[in-house]
């Protein structure tokens, strides 16, 4: 707390409060830092309806979420060139790992009215993990879109890089290097508890999710994090996720992450392959370059065939 000619400073919770001194009823709360592109609603915490018209600039509310315009233009116009006859919103979700915060969204078809979450209060749950960009991808939203189109689900967008600004599109990688860096030393060890802790997030906060009807779709990071997840051995009731596909991008600037081991030795004509994993999901791993149309309706189908 800091006085400061006749004002009162408090900082709480990453909330910068600033009331007077000695009398006065205002108080003005103003946020330290953007956590989402999606922050220009005035109700930033609930549900607001989401679109490919929310991202209109590369930089949106202090969030870089593409590379470039151009990068930003091709998302765009596949996502209003795609089906989009049900309205969905979304919601940012800031949880933890350890002692490092986290931040993901939620989102959902479009609720007409509170009473319709009592009625959907077993919906299958498709987690989304990230490229070498990060978290704040409107390419993650777009995908986000498409799956809510076709299925009756809730979609998180998780975050393995704890990145709340879109650093991870940034072309000085050593940030990203550092980060990648400790999330597969110790045979993966920060990588397991970040995708644990995002299934439990997800789980624990939406209650609308039926814990045991998971699946999750990966880009990029040559497929290890859907096989770090398809490793994890929930305990007994904790969640199932049925159904991993991951598509083995390289990365948005251009080679191959040295630091990331592959699922498989893909080249660009790598034909898609099946299995189970450990944790009994069905695990579908594509090659580089693999992310179209006829892959998609694979992905679909997978999901179709294990949650519904």
């Amino acid at each position: 707390m800091k006085v400061t000619n006749n004002l009162v400073v408090l900082v709480l919770s990453g909330w910068i409060a600033v009331v007077p001194a000695f009398h006065g009823t205002t108080t003005t709360k103003v946020r330290r830092r953007p956590l989402s592109p999606l922050y220009f609603h005035e109700s930033f915490v609930d549900y607001n309806p989401l679109s490919a018209d929310t991202f209109h600039e590369v930089q949106l509310n202090g969030c870089q979420i593409a590379k470039d315009e151009d990068s930003l233009t091709t998302i765009v116009t596949q996502w209003n060139d795609a089906n989009h006859s049900i309205v969905i919103e979304a919601k940012p979700l800031e949880y933890k790992e350890g002692d490092s915060n986290l931040f993901g969204h939620l989102v959902r078809r479009s609720r007409k009215d509170d009473s319709d979450d009592e009625t959907s209060s077993s919906l299958p749950g498709i987690m989304l993990v990230h490229t070498e960009a990060g978290p704040l991808d409107s390419y993650l939203f777009y995908k986000a879109d498409c799956l809510l189109q076709q299925f009756n689900a809730v979609v998180f967008i998780c975050d393995l890089f704890s990145d709340p600004y879109g650093w991870g599109w940034s072309d000085d990688r050593s940030n990203f290097n550092d980060v990648c860096t400790s999330l597969v030393a110790e045979d993966g060890k920060l990588l397991q508890d970040r995708l644990l802790a995002s299934t439990t997030a997800f789980c624990d906060t939406v209650s609308e999710v039926d814990p045991q009807r998971l699946a999750a779709v990966s880009w990029g990071l040559r497929g290890r994090p859907l096989k770090e997840l398809g490793n994890i051995i929930p305990s007994e009731d904790q969640f199932q996720v049925k159904a991993l596909a991951a598509y083995q991008q390289t990365n948005v600037h251009g080679g191959d992450d040295f630091h990331i081991t592959s699922t498989t030795e893909d080249t660009d004509d790598t034909p898609p392959s099946t299995g189970k994993t450990p944790n009994g999901g069905t695990f579908l791993n594509y090659g580089k370059n693999e992310d179209n149309e006829e892959s998609w309706k694979s992905v679909l189908q997978l999901i179709e065939k294990e949650l519904f």
